[in-house]
C-alpha cells in the first residue's frame, strides 16, 4: 500500500527521514543501509531549516508527473521495439528512475557484458536544457560515476517542445528513439 508524504511546511532531512522509514516498510534490512541514501545528492541538505510549500508547485509538479509517465510507456514501447530486433533480441533490458539526474533511463545489456550498448532515457530538464528532453546516451558516458551536463550528445536529444509543437505520435517518437539508439550503437 503507497504512502503518501505531503511536502507543506517539512524540511529536506523530515523527507530523508521519510525516505529511510519508507524503505524500512518495503523490507530493507536496515543493517543494509545507514542514513546515507541510495543515490548521491550533494545539495539534499541545502535549506534543511526551511520548510517548503510544495502546494505552491502542484501545476509543475503535475506536469513533471504527466512527463515520467508518458516517459515510461514510450520507454517501455522502445525496450519492446528493441527486443523485436535480432541483434537486440538477447539483451537484457530495465528501466531505472535516477533522482541524481532527474531522469528515467532505459538501460540495454548485452549478455556478455563486455559489449557497452547506449542508454536512452527522458531528461525532466537539467542546468544547460531546463525543459524536458528524451536522449540516447552512449555507452562511453553510460555507468560513469559522475554524470556530466555534456555527457548528452545534441544529435541524439528530442526536446519535448519540439514533440509538442510538430506533433509526433507516440509510434513515431518510439521509431525516432529506436533510430538514434541503433546509430549510436553502429557508430561504436
Amino acid at each position: 500500500m503507497p504512502h503518501s508524504f505531503w511536502l507543506d511546511e517539512r524540511t529536506p532531512a523530515f523527507a530523508e527521514a521519510w525516505y529511510l522509514v519508507e524503505l524500512l516498510h518495503r523490507d530493507r534490512d536496515q543493517s543494509k543501509f545507514s542514513t546515507v541514501l541510495p543515490f548521491s545528492s550533494p545539495n539534499m541538505l541545502m535549506g534543511d531549516t526551511e520548510d517548503h510549500k510544495a502546494s505552491v508547485y502542484k501545476p509543475e509538479l503535475d506536469a513533471l508527473n504527466c512527463c515520467v509517465l508518458k516517459g515510461n510507456e514510450i520507454l517501455q514501447s522502445v525496450s519492446y521495439t528493441l527486443a523485436q530486433q535480432p541483434e537486440f533480441a538477447k539483451c537484457r533490458q530495465w528501466i531505472t528512475l535516477e533522482p541524481e539526474l532527474f531522469s528515467l533511463t532505459l538501460n540495454v545489456s548485452a549478455d556478455n557484458e563486455l559489449v557497452k550498448l547506449p542508454s536512452i532515457g527522458l531528461s525532466l530538464g537539467d542546468h544547460l536544457r531546463p525543459a524536458p528532453f528524451f536522449f540516447v546516451k552512449d555507452s562511453v558516458t553510460n555507468g560513469s560515476s559522475k554524470p556530466h551536463l555534456l555527457d548528452y550528445d545534441p544529435q541524439t536529444l528530442l526536446p519535448l517542445k519540439s514533440i509538442v509543437t510538430e506533433p509526433t505520435s507516440d509510434v513515431a517518437l518510439v521509431k525516432k528513439l529506436v533510430n538514434k539508439f541503433t546509430e549510436v550503437d553502429n557508430a561504436k
